[in-house]
C-alpha cells in the first residue's frame, strides 16, 4: 500500500511540474499550453528558425545568411508589447505588439482568419479567398492560400508552416521541419538576454 501511495504522489508532482502546466491566454485560436516550431528557410535566405509559444508570450529565434550578410534575430511578444533584438549587435527596441492588442478581444475564428489575412497581405476587412487545397507537414494538416499572385502560403491555426514567395527571378521558402506541442519551455526563451542593450 505504501509502495502505491508513493508513486501516486510522484506521478502527481511530474504532473504538476511537467508538460501538464497551463498558461494564461486570451489567443484561443492556439488550442495548446506551449508549441515548438522549428523550421527551414532556403532561397535567397539561407537558415533556421524557431517559433516558441507558451500561452500569450512567444519568441522567435532567427539565424540566417542573405549572400555574404548574416543575420540572427530575436523577437519577443510580451503580451501587449514587442521587443526585437539584432543578437549581433546586441540591441534591441521595445515596440506595441498591434497584432495581440487587436486579436485579444476577438473569438477564436476571428482571431484565425485576422492571422490568415496578415500572413496573405490583406486588408482587415478583406474576404479571405478560398483555400486552394490541404496538405501534411510535420505532422499537421495546414491549408494553403494564394499569397498576393507571389506565392502560397500553408497555415495552420493561424500558424505559417510553409511560405514560398517569387520576386524577380528569386524563391524564398519558409517550411517546417518539426511541431512539438505542449512540451516544456525554459522560461529563459522568453526573456531578453542580459548582454543584450534595449533602447529607451
Amino acid at each position: 500500500m505504501k509502495k502505491i501511495v508513493s508513486t501516486f504522489v510522484l506521478i502527481s508532482l511530474i504532473t504538476l511540474n511537467g508538460c501538464a502546466q497551463t498558461y494564461s491566454s486570451k489567443l484561443a485560436v492556439y488550442d495548446f499550453d506551449t508549441a515548438v516550431v522549428q523550421y527551414a528557410l532556403n532561397g535567397a535566405t539561407q537558415g533556421d528558425e524557431t517559433l516558441y509559444i507558451r500561452g500569450d508570450e512567444s519568441a522567435v529565434y532567427r539565424f540566417v545568411t542573405r549572400g555574404e550578410q548574416e543575420e540572427n534575430k530575436l523577437e519577443l511578444y510580451l503580451g501587449e508589447t514587442k521587443q526585437i533584438a539584432d543578437m549581433l549587435k546586441l540591441t534591441a527596441v521595445e515596440v506595441p505588439n498591434q497584432d495581440y492588442i487587436v486579436m485579444k478581444d476577438l473569438d477564436k475564428d476571428a482571431q484565425a482568419a485576422y492571422l490568415i489575412r496578415k500572413t496573405l497581405g490583406l486588408d482587415a476587412n478583406a474576404e479571405i479567398p478560398a483555400s486552394t487545397i490541404s496538405k501534411e507537414i510535420a505532422g499537421q494538416t495546414c491549408d494553403i492560400y494564394e499569397v498576393a499572385n507571389l506565392g502560397e502560403a500553408c497555415i495552420w491555426k493561424g500558424i505559417v508552416l510553409e511560405k514560398t514567395i517569387s520576386m524577380a527571378g528569386i524563391t524564398d521558402t519558409k517550411i517546417a521541419t518539426s511541431i512539438q506541442l505542449d512540451v516544456d519551455i525554459d522560461g529563459a526563451k522568453m526573456q531578453m538576454p542580459s548582454n543584450v542593450v534595449l533602447a529607451d
